[in-house]
């Protein structure tokens, strides 16, 4: 038993400074953004940060338009996952008539959900730097890319829930396989259509590996008899 305590203890340890570690380079990152060789570069005269290896990336692939309409759509996929875990926790709350019964895991994945959405809007809010190019003619933000840190987000919380939930069923196999195939796909799309900096997209894994590491600390806090209550499902 002790020795079960202690392997559990030293993960909990582990994965708490991982998603500290991720965190102080996100943060870092992303204050770098306002402060170094930022230039008047972007469409009207926008400020970007890192401007010598933005432009120089942005110059040397261009825009795409029809791999942007892609990556467009195809960002929203990995929602579906998402989808799926609130689906499952709306039944359970449902069915066991109290939030305090719905498993505890599926209870810290709304929370995060919560902490994903209020990251967006900030950024939103904050717009420290604006796309190389213009949508419908208007200046948008695009630090960190949404696209690429919403996916990183979701397709790993689908993955580590995968992990406690479905981890012997074959379809959740070819879930796990889906959600690596668009973590690297949307955000290197959205780098390749021009759409997005390059410090965009790094910030947008930066900043998406850092929520994911907090949330799979969360996951690995909670007490084993607590994960699933399987006498009342």
């Amino acid at each position: 038993m002790k020795s079960k305590e202690t392997t559990k203890s030293n993960e909990i340890s582990k994965a708490f400074k991982l998603y500290i570690i991720l965190f102080a380079v996100a943060l870092v990152f992303t204050a770098c953004i306002s402060l170094i060789d930022r230039r008047a570069i972007g469409p009207n005269g926008s400020w970007v940060g890192f401007a010598t290896i933005n432009e120089a990336f942005n110059k040397t692939f261009g825009y795409t338009r029809w791999l942007h309409v892609v990556t467009e759509y195809a960002g929203y996929v990995p929602a579906l996952g998402a989808l799926f875990y609130a689906i499952m926790g709306l039944i359970q709350l449902v069915k066991r008539k109290s939030i305090k019964k719905v498993d505890a895991p599926l209870l810290v994945l709304a929370g995060f959900y919560v902490l994903v959405g209020l990251v967006y809007f900030g950024f939103e809010l904050l717009s420290l730097n604006c796309r190389p190019v213009l949508i419908d003619g208007e200046l948008e933000a695009s630090y960190p890319s949404s696209h690429t840190f919403l996916t990183v987000a979701l397709c790993c919380s689908s993955l580590l829930m995968n992990k406690i939930y479905f981890a012997k069923n074959s379809w959740a196999r070819w879930m796990n396989i889906a959600s690596i195939v668009f973590l690297i796909f949307v955000p290197l799309g959205r780098l390749f259509c021009g759409v997005h900096w390059l410090t965009d997209i790094i910030g947008g894994y930066l900043i998406g590996a850092a929520l994911v590491a907090l949330l799979n600390f969360s996951l690995k806090s909670i007490p084993e008899k607590s994960k699933k209550k399987k006498s009342e499902k």
